[in-house]
């Protein structure tokens, strides 16, 4: 697997406090692109995008949700986890940790609401099934990388964002994570 992204209008976010960040409720938008078996989940492009494309991903959505399915796996407490594609309500990651292997598939599904990111999916149809089977070690390695980097640029485009709900709860995975 491998994660790519990009971070949109950072010189929004290079003035922009902590407070302000959260009382606006604010997230750090991107390109965010998923790779496993040749599939791509998401968007990234390699070239600089204009200033008024119009889409871009919650980055805060994706790292949190891989952290919190790394966190489940490693203190198992399930095997079985989903995210939701935000651009595609009927869209989701499937994700299982068999041994010290996962298995990665894309599914079509009702949307359920806001559930637990451990519910499983009912009535899933996968086209194709994809089944893709990942070391965990990689896995795992490749999730922490992309957070890792993620929180380096946040902080070097503005200490003051460490500060944030989303950059605690972020770190505060990670420290969980390195220490089991």
């Amino acid at each position: 697997m491998k994660i790519r992204f990009t971070i949109f209008k950072a010189n929004c976010l290079e003035g922009m406090s902590a407070v302000e960040f959260d009382q606006e409720d604010n997230s750090i938008y991107g390109f965010f692109e998923m790779q496993f078996n040749g599939h791509r989940e998401g968007e990234y492009f390699d070239f600089p995008v204009s200033d008024d494309y119009l889409g871009g991903e919650d980055l805060g959505y994706w790292f949190e949700s891989l952290l919190e399915i790394l966190y489940l796996f490693q203190n198992e407490k399930t095997n079985y986890a989903t995210i939701r594609v935000i651009e595609c309500p009927d869209r989701w990651i499937e994700i299982k940790k068999i041994s010290d292997k996962v298995c990665l598939n894309v599914a079509i599904a009702k949307d359920q609401g806001n559930v637990p990111i451990t519910t499983r999916l009912c009535d899933a149809i996968y086209e194709p099934p994809l089944n893709t089977i990942e070391d965990y070690d990689s896995f795992y390695r490749e999730i922490i990388g992309s957070v890792t980097k993620y929180l380096s640029k946040v902080k070097t485009l503005n200490p003051d964002l460490t500060k944030t709900r989303e950059f605690i709860c972020l770190s505060n995975y990670l420290r969980d994570l390195e220490h089991k």
